[in-house]
């Protein structure tokens, strides 16, 4: 089988809702085959009232998400084109993250992380800088483009992807410390002991899908925060190098600059 029919590229646009468009939804997503033939290129709606549609960078307008399908109908539809593949792209965090699907690690392709410190020690490229040094190609001149970006990152992956293969096959994940379902969870009681760190607000939430999947966030530590508060008898979320927090002690992390009580592993 021709490895092209094993993998696609995901790019997505984000709006900006909250206080000065602080926070991120997703506005638009792009599904490219390993081919290059563009599977979804679709927007969506957001039951939150957009404040900052950050046009100039994602192209966005309120034309677009005013009467398109909602954010749940688009996710279902990005989550089958990837579903058993190899996804590749630039950023897939922030991706994933605003789709609120949890792809497997080992079947991520990120040329942001592939390429971290390559212009800048320690430093994550941007994609722009990597197609022009990459392919020769000029991209983002003005709006992204989702359609060229996915593109650009699967022309990229597919120039190096023996390397890159050869280096996946040999990487640990580094993130198998993540509960991955209840019996996992059950097996790993925190202790009763607790200590306080201070969480800032999450830059990336969308308040209105708080009971999807699984849920990512930023915190001061750039770790990420995941939560399956359907699957977790007790709703307990978990802040991977910090422990466990109580449902209450969750709610109250919507806040800014605040102080939680962990429960310690």
């Amino acid at each position: 089988m021709d490895f092209r029919e094993k993998i696609v590229a995901l790019d997505c646009e984000m709006v900006g809702i909250g206080k000065k468009g602080r926070f991120s939804v997703l506005a638009r997503a792009c599904v490219v085959s390993g081919h290059g033939e563009v599977l979804i290129d679709e927007y969506c709606s957001s039951q939150r009232n957009v404040t900052n549609y950050r046009t100039a960078i994602s192209g966005i307008e309120e034309k677009h998400m005013k009467n398109a399908q909602s954010f749940y109908k688009l996710k279902s539809k990005v989550n089958n084109a990837i579903a058993g593949k190899i996804v590749v792209g630039h950023g897939l965090s922030h991706d994933f993250q605003a789709l609120r699907l949890n792809h497997p690690e080992s079947m991520q392709r990120d040329s942001a992380e592939y390429f971290k410190g390559k212009f800048v020690k320690y430093k994550r490229p941007a994609l722009k800088e990597l197609a022009k040094d990459q392919l020769g190609l000029e991209i983002q001149a003005g709006s992204h483009s989702p359609r060229i970006d996915a593109k650009a990152a699967l022309d990229i992956y597919i120039k190096n992807r023996e390397e890159w293969e050869a280096k996946a096959a040999v990487s640990p994940n580094n993130k198998e410390n993540i509960p991955k379902n209840k019996n996992a969870f059950q097996k790993n009681k925190p202790s009763k002991t607790s200590s306080s760190s201070v969480i800032s607000r999450p830059s990336e939430y969308d308040e209105s899908e708080i009971d999807d999947e699984w849920i990512s966030f930023r915190i001061e530590s750039n770790s990420d925060i995941t939560t399956d508060s359907e699957d977790y008898e007790d709703s307990r979320v978990y802040f991977p190098g910090l422990g466990y927090a109580d449902r209450a002690d969750y709610n109250r992390i919507m806040g800014s600059g605040l102080v939680c009580n962990f429960l310690h592993m």
